[in-house]
């Protein structure tokens, strides 16, 4: 009951502010009621789309939980409206996170080619930790390969 109030107001939203709600994937596991819940992107996918809200693809999330972006985008591409683009690196201890496109071991090229492919036209927005300047190498990247 809790959970459809809260559905039901997120969907109140959308229409009353005429928006959408995209849900972002999250890493290997996350703290749920001070429980570990590890995620899985099919009951994630699944749970969205019966929810009738969209998602919003964290690239180094879905590399941190196993996932395939171009297997994930192409079978989400219709519920995905925001992309959190930021390259990974699985290193250890502890995984590099969110770096500069390019920078680490996603194939970064081949998944810009999908989206210029399948002329994705929803939210690229990088989620990387840089300055200023690799915010800008970040940008040129992106638009070099995404330029229609």
């Amino acid at each position: 009951p809790i959970c459809r109030k809260y559905l039901e107001a997120l969907h109140k939203l959308e229409n009353d502010y005429d928006i959408k709600i995209g849900f972002e994937n999250t890493q290997k596991f996350a703290q749920v009621f001070n429980k570990k819940r590890y995620w899985d992107s099919k009951t994630f996918s699944e749970v969205v789309r019966k929810s009738g809200f969209a998602i919003t693809l964290d690239t180094t999330h879905l590399a941190d939980a196993g996932g395939d972006m171009i297997e994930f985008y192409n079978q989400n591409k219709e519920q995905i409206i925001n992309i959190q683009l930021s390259d990974y690196k699985a290193k250890w201890p502890r995984p590099q996170l969110h770096l500069i496109p390019g920078k680490g071991d996603l194939p970064m090229i081949e998944f810009l080619t999908v989206l210029k492919n399948n002329k994705y036209d929803g939210l690229i927005t990088m989620e990387i930790k840089t300055d200023l300047e690799g915010f800008c190498q970040s940008a040129e990247y992106i638009r070099s390969r995404m330029s229609f």
